[in-house]
């Protein structure tokens, strides 16, 4: 066991976290939040006495709402303002910031602020927001839906015609979100020394957000440093350019000083980005013995209000289709993703980015397809994987698995766990009454998403990691 170096300085509390930064004449910041999911602004009234203090849309001029791309098949843009304009479109959305010495007389100028809304309905389900005649979250669209995204390979026709056994299933995964120990937060002052906006944030990926940062304050990419100090978690919630970090930064010019935001654990639970609400309507097709022939499939997902920056919406319900097989040899898969707008938080990728739906739904219908045969789900599962002397292998989704052996690590899996015993303990009642069962999921675990021929430059993202 090696030794962590890094823990002592944690241990006695001398980690250095947003929230720790204190620069000579700084003040604090708070956002008033919508309190409607979907509204039109007619207008917002700053507090007697607050001028100077509190900032709108009206405000930010020369500064450019976030907005992502991407070259989906139909992808539709949309302005991620940095701070709402004409409409809100989901509960917690910034609509304008205060600033004072402290952070409790920011929030009580927030608080002061009243924002006079229009309510209108507002879509909280993915398959509502696909529905005719629901309310439009982006008017110019004409209908709720980002993009879709269509894959075939193989005869899944001819498997149709020669499958012993069809089986149908819905599966839905619930809305979750991150939860790191650390909500989000940045300090930003101008350094006159060193002619740079520096800016401190808690976040994953500070490369990017120099970048979005310089680009959307109108400013030279070397005139920005962004610094991310010690951090409390992210799990990919923090590997996006959020509006508070534009708007501090931008008040930090506006007024000259330097300007801090440290999120509260209830901004996080309301507002931060949401995750993995997918729902997956599948039909597998086997032969007698459970082998599966073929997949037809549609991955949707529900993306929240907005497609954030650099991470464009598409990608969640796509890379579900793309490793919808697992690590089993099958033959033909046709598959479609769709990607809804709805009144809730905008979507972040969030720790397997897809991968655990396409587990989900691979693994639950692989059950269902070994009860309808009448045969144990690991049986049926060890008949299905892809062999050793099948690698190097090229999935029908196209992804290469370069090496394993799969069936090896779980034959060592069954002999574990000797589900055989459990099914005899099965048979009589535990004595205090619990019912016991056993279960069987096998998974890999994409990687190299760069600029492969289905990676992120294939998708037309604005901003490719190496």
């Amino acid at each position: 066991s090696i030794p962590r170096k890094e823990d002592d300085r944690f241990l006695h509390g001398t980690g250095q976290f947003v929230p720790d930064i204190h620069i000579q004449g700084m003040w604090h910041a708070a956002f008033r939040r919508s309190q409607v999911a979907h509204g039109r602004i007619r207008d917002v009234i700053v507090p007697q006495g607050a001028t100077g203090q509190v900032f709108t849309s009206a405000d930010l001029v020369n500064l450019k709402p976030i907005r992502s791309t991407a070259s989906f098949p139909g992808f539709k843009a949309s302005d991620f303002p940095v701070l709402a304009k004409e409409k809100v479109r989901y509960v917690g959305e910034q609509i304008a910031i205060a600033v004072a010495p402290t952070r409790a007389e920011a929030e009580d100028i927030a608080d002061a602020i009243e924002v006079d809304c229009e309510e209108l309905p507002a879509i909280y389900d993915l398959n509502q927001a696909r529905e005719p005649g629901v309310a439009i979250i982006h008017e110019p669209w004409g209908d709720n839906v980002f993009c879709e995204t269509s894959f075939e390979n193989g005869d899944l026709e001819e498997v149709k015609n020669t499958a012993a056994h069809t089986v149908r299933r819905v599966f839905q995964m619930a809305r979750q979100t991150p939860f790191p120990m650390e909500g989000r937060g940045a300090c930003a002052h101008y350094d006159g020394r060193l002619d740079e906006l520096v800016v401190w944030m808690s976040h994953q990926l500070p490369h990017p957000m120099q970048r979005g940062i310089a680009e959307h304050l109108g400013l030279e990419i070397d005139k920005v440093r962004v610094i991310c100090p010690d951090v409390g978690g992210g799990f990919g919630l923090k590997t996006h350019l959020d509006g508070e970090t534009v708007a501090v930064s931008w008040v930090s010019l506006k007024l000259g000083r330097p300007i801090k935001w440290v999120q509260d654990r209830f901004e996080h639970l309301v507002t931060d980005a949401d995750c993995r609400e997918h729902q997956y309507t599948i039909t597998a097709y086997a032969d007698a013995s459970g082998k599966i022939l073929g997949i037809d499939c549609e991955c949707a997902v529900d993306a929240g209000a907005y497609s954030p920056w650099p991470w464009p919406v598409g990608v969640e319900a796509a890379t579900g289709v793309g490793n919808l097989q697992g690590p089993y040899d099958i033959a033909a898969l046709k598959g479609s993703s769709v990607t809804v707008c709805s009144n809730k938080p905008p979507s972040q990728p969030y720790r397997g980015v897809a991968r655990p739906g396409a587990c989900f739904t691979d693994e639950l219908t692989m059950d269902a397809i070994a009860r309808t045969v009448g045969r144990e789900p690991w049986d049926v599962r060890m008949d299905n994987l892809i062999k050793p002397e099948q690698m190097p292998f090229d999935t029908v989704t196209r992804k290469h698995l370069d090496s394993g052996d799969y069936p090896e690590a779980f034959k060592r899996c069954i002999a574990a766990i000797d589900p055989e015993s459990i099914r005899e303990r099965q048979k009589t009642p535990e004595t205090d009454g619990r019912l016991i069962g056993v279960g069987f999921a096998t998974f890999y675990e994409q990687t190299a998403y760069g600029t492969g021929p289905f990676g992120y430059s294939a998708w037309g993202i604005e901003l490719v990691p190496g």
